[in-house]
């Protein structure tokens, strides 16, 4: 695990939130109902088709943005299980960093640790996890 891809995991979050929003509201439009057929037809050929391809669109975006999120998820998960590896302090340190964002001065605060001893034991969990 590398220290990129330990700093994107917010953004992979903020990215797959995003993703889901997006089909929500695609889900959301509703469907669009399919031309009956009946003595007096409401719809030619060529409407029937463009609603089709309307439809088979809407359906390949929402497959594509639902395998986006499941891609993301993936990595978050391997992020997390990455530091579940880590003892109790290192896991918290890793947690308050990378998963919420926490600032390296308040880190210090809340694990009463030192500047320098909290970069160093940084340093030493990033080697530790390295690929």
């Amino acid at each position: 695990m590398t220290k990129e891809r330990l700093k994107n995991y917010l953004w992979i979050k903020k990215n797959i939130k995003n993703l889901m929003e997006t089909l929500e509201e695609i889900e959301s439009q509703g469907q669009i109902k399919s031309p009956t057929i009946s003595d007096q037809p409401k719809t030619t050929i060529r409407e029937f088709d463009k609603i089709g391809n309307v439809v088979a669109r809407k359906s390949e975006i929402e497959e594509t943005l639902k395998e986006k999120i499941l891609e993301g998820q993936d990595v978050l998960k391997e992020i997390e299980e990455c530091i579940e590896t880590l003892p109790e302090n290192e896991r918290c340190l890793m947690r308050l960093r990378y998963i919420k964002g926490v600032k390296w001065e308040k880190i210090c605060v809340e694990m009463n640790y030192s500047w320098s001893y909290l970069h160093s034991l940084h340093n030493k969990i990033l080697f530790k996890i390295a690929d």
